[in-house]
């Protein structure tokens, strides 16, 4: 596509490779169930390009949509769907951002990924993404591996994650091997977590962590629903599952990074680990006025454990409420 123009998948299955190379371009479906069997590049620098209301399908190795650095790409109502027939997935993920693509956006879509094992979406570059109102339709395999993967060391800024569902995947967000998040917001999220993080946040600064709702999907599979090791995060208002159990010696909330802010959240039931923990490099927490409830068998080591267990200097604990601690030499509070 070399002109602008708007562009029309029409009803039924087109077989198509596109690559973008224009300003001021929109595709737009026939019909929502209008169908492309490919995939799609926008090339970078290209504005004003908006993907709406169609379904792609076999995108096979190259991602179903690739910004190579365009300027607010908007994909909007688009259904993702790695079921092209053959029974054997995606060897890509659905979304790729990369070089120095700003604000994409990313709403109102459906990702049909069940059979994929890899990222919906991956940030390998760029800034400012906002990625809201889509929902996930995965499996336990677990198909997708994450909804939001930031690439091994990416460090990506302004991220803005919210109001996303999703019944089934490994990780909700995940940042990569020195990869970083900073500047970003993850909100009002709703998933089943069946992989070894809900939320990941292994570096970084300044993130918001609130109203998520995160469910353990798999008995003993799960390290944390939330991990943090960055900067100044906050962690509140998150409604939290672990009642199937976690891998022992982690943790429904795990901060391992400075000046975390652990605040508000219902931790509903955890078993196998402490509900909120402090690690190791955790300095300066402040974990005030969360709700626990139903804590079996929270040990992290030499047989002790805690609903909320603290290993490193400067946490203030206040204003908590926990009902219910099960197990020899358990505690509602226990300081490392």
């Amino acid at each position: 596509v070399k002109e602008p123009g708007t562009y029309c998948v029409p009803a039924g299955t087109t077989t198509i490779n596109i690559t973008i190379d224009s300003n001021d371009v929109v595709i737009v479906g026939e019909t929502p169930d209008a169908t492309i069997e490919g995939s799609i590049v926008i090339n970078s620098g290209k504005m004003n390009v908006v993907l709406r209301s169609f379904r792609i399908t076999g995108w096979s190795e190259n991602p179903a949509v690739k910004d190579e650095g365009a300027h607010q790409l908007l994909i909007d109502g688009v259904t993702f769907d790695d079921d092209d027939g053959t029974g054997q997935g995606q060897s890509a993920p659905a979304i790729l951002v990369s070089g120095a693509a700003y604000q994409p956006e990313v709403r109102n879509c459906t990702f049909r990924m069940t059979r994929t094992d890899q990222a919906v979406i991956e940030l390998r570059g760029g800034m400012n993404a906002k990625i809201h109102d889509n929902r996930v339709i995965g499996s336990s395999t677990p198909a997708p591996s994450s909804f939001v993967f930031v690439a091994d060391n990416v460090n990506y800024n302004g991220l803005e994650v919210y109001n996303n569902t999703a019944n089934m995947l490994g990780c909700f967000l995940d940042v990569g091997k020195d990869g970083s998040l900073t500047n970003s917001v993850i909100r009002d999220n709703t998933a089943t977590i069946y992989s070894s993080h809900g939320i990941n946040v292994s570096d970084g600064a300044n993130v918001e962590i609130r109203g998520n709702k995160l469910t353990v999907g798999w008995a003993d599979e799960t390290d944390a629903l939330i991990y943090v090791a960055g900067t100044n995060v906050t962690v509140a208002g998150n409604t939290l599952d672990a009642r199937l159990g976690l891998k022992a010696g982690g943790g429904v909330i795990v901060t391992a990074g400075t000046n975390t802010t652990i605040s508000g959240n219902n931790v509903l039931a955890t078993k196998n680990s402490p509900a909120i923990r402090i690690a190791q490099g955790g300095l300066n927490a402040i974990v005030e006025n969360n709700e626990i409830t139903g804590v079996v068998d929270p040990f992290i080591a030499d047989g002790k454990g805690a609903a909320i267990y603290v290993k490193e200097i400067n946490a203030q604990v206040r204003g908590n409420r926990i009902i219910g601690v099960e197990g020899a030499n358990a505690h509602g509070v226990f300081l490392a």
